[in-house]
């Protein structure tokens, strides 16, 4: 007999001997597969049953017995979700899709729950992924076109809806949300069209009341057809407006019937007046810095005064020959300090905007020291200060466009007056709560909520002197005509002050218009 070799030891051969073990992994491997299979059906069916929690569990169950596999986690994305647990939502999508980014519903899923944790620049890059698997889905064009309105990213919101609304155009709502950044954008012709279509689409059409968010559609539209000088047609969108909101109150009554230009900002700053009016009050109360003395003139220019434009070193010019020395006092950014201190939140919050900075800096002066405040492309035909007892009875003095739609190019004021003095605690108190403009003119829109709101300003300022905006406005308006001495002469003669602008593009100025006279310093005659 043969002796047995080593490998036939046991009575088996060495295939034979090794295939226990090595069947042992495949055979866990089946096991745990078939029991994350089992918690993948427990999961849906939790899930189904709306017993989020409990699916949660089954999922990660599912997922730690087998982590490969991209359903698994896209299902504990999804009732996490539910739970509105978003960055674990988040989180979960992001691991479906690192082993799968085919799906376009989980660059959506992933999208929507970063949308609603407002992570934006994240929700709208997702939204597109899923866009690009996808293009045709109308709804998600329209969540991107929200989330980039929430960016303020109105250019692109706009291309978003036109997508949605290509898509599906029988939702009113996309139609608005596309004429409402079209507003934004200026483009006033397509959102009007937009923002009718609209309308015309919700039950009853334009004749229909609605709700309160067809209130702000009337208003988007009205400030369209504002931006086409439609008037007659925004005030009839506005009167629509003020009917279909619920919180309509009588001072935006008293607002629109006032006027109809920038009936939105207006309200909203009027609101915010109304809301804070007690703080205003206080906080004009309390600050009782003044240093009375001879009537001054300010003029400010920021960059200083070698550097200006044309138009303003002229003007600067003249301002300094009709006045005695010293009356003049010319300020930059370097010579603020020496006369006054700005808050340093106020001076924060307008840092980046020039002329909300000058808004508060004209305050300041004014109220501490009186005088006249004058823009720097303010052309003077005389001394200012002898014009104060005829225009300033009541302690303070500004052009007006109507009853309590002021200019603000030419200021003046007693020390300490009882008008700049809140004038100055508002905008102050704007400026503390607001990191930005709610519209370019809030200092405007601020005076006539002061005028609605505080008896004690109404009065004094129906007793002020009425000078319109206009006369001092007709040189701005004419300056690029040929020059001629005897319309230059009429120009000149209709206000002892004219409101120029240095934003004059250079290729539309000639040498000959009446502009280029005003610069040279030429005389009429």
């Amino acid at each position: 007999m043969t002796p047995a070799g080593p490998e036939q030891v046991g009575g088996s051969s060495p295939d034979e001997a090794a295939r226990p073990a090595d069947q042992a992994p495949a055979l866990r491997g089946l096991l745990q597969a078939r029991l994350g299979d089992r918690e993948v059906r427990a999961a849906q069916a939790l899930e189904q049953r709306g017993r989020w929690a409990e699916a949660a569990d089954a999922y990660r169950r599912a997922i730690a017995r087998d982590s490969a596999h991209a359903d698994r986690h896209a299902g504990l994305a999804r009732v996490l979700q539910q739970l509105e647990r978003r960055e674990e939502a988040a989180q979960a999508y992001r691991q479906a899709l690192a082993l799968d980014d085919r799906p376009a519903e989980w660059h959506f899923q992933l999208g929507a729950v970063l949308h609603g944790a407002r992570r934006w620049d994240e929700a709208a890059a997702a939204y597109r992924d899923a866009l690009v698997r996808d293009g045709g889905n109308a709804q998600w064009h329209s969540r991107l076109g929200d989330v980039l309105a929430r960016q303020e990213l109105w250019r692109q919101a706009a291309a978003a809806y036109r997508e949605a609304v290509a898509g599906d155009g029988s939702r009113p709502a996309w139609h608005a949300r596309l004429g409402h950044a079209l507003v934004q954008k200026g483009a006033w012709q397509e959102a009007v069209d937009a923002l009718e279509t609209a309308l015309q689409g919700e039950p009853g059409g334009q004749g229909g009341q609605g709700g309160q968010g067809r209130a702000g559609w009337w208003l988007d539209l009205g400030r369209a057809q504002e931006g086409l000088q439609q008037y007659d047609l925004a005030r009839t969108a506005y009167t629509h407006a003020l009917e279909r909101d619920p919180d309509t109150t009588d001072l935006d009554r008293q607002l629109l019937a006032a006027r109809t230009r920038y009936l939105p900002a207006r309200r909203q700053v009027t609101a915010f007046l109304a809301a804070h009016l007690d703080e205003v009050r206080e906080l004009a109360a309390a600050d009782s810095v003044v240093e009375p003395g001879p009537p001054r003139v300010w003029v400010y220019w920021g960059q200083g005064w070698a550097a200006a434009p044309a138009i303003v070193r002229r003007c600067h010019e003249e301002l300094v020959a009709a006045h005695a020395p010293g009356e003049v006092v010319a300020l930059d950014d370097g010579l603020v300090p020496y006369w006054v201190t700005i808050p340093p939140q106020l001076r924060k919050r307008t840092a980046e905007r020039p002329a909300a900075y000058a808004d508060v800096l004209r305050l300041e002066l004014l109220a501490r020291y009186g005088g006249v405040w004058v823009d720097a492309t303010c052309l003077v035909r005389g001394p200012l200060p002898q014009r104060l007892p005829e225009l300033m009875p009541q302690g303070f003095f500004a052009f007006r466009y109507s009853e309590a739609h002021i200019s603000n190019w030419l200021l003046a004021s007693e020390p300490g007056g009882y008008v700049v003095t809140l004038l100055r605690a508002a905008l102050a108190t704007y400026w503390r709560h607001h990191r930005t403009l709610i519209h370019y003119f809030v200092f405007h829109h601020l005076f006539e909520a002061l005028y609605l709101l505080d008896e004690g300003l109404r009065t004094r300022w129906d007793a002020t002197p009425t000078l319109l905006s206009d006369a001092p406005h007709q040189l701005q308006h004419a300056q690029l005509e040929p020059y001629d001495p005897q319309r230059l002469a009429e120009l000149l003669d209709a206000s002892f002050v004219h409101k120029l602008t240095h934003k004059v593009p250079a290729g539309d100025v000639s040498p000959d218009s009446l502009l280029s006279a005003v610069v040279r310093g030429r005389r009429p005659g």
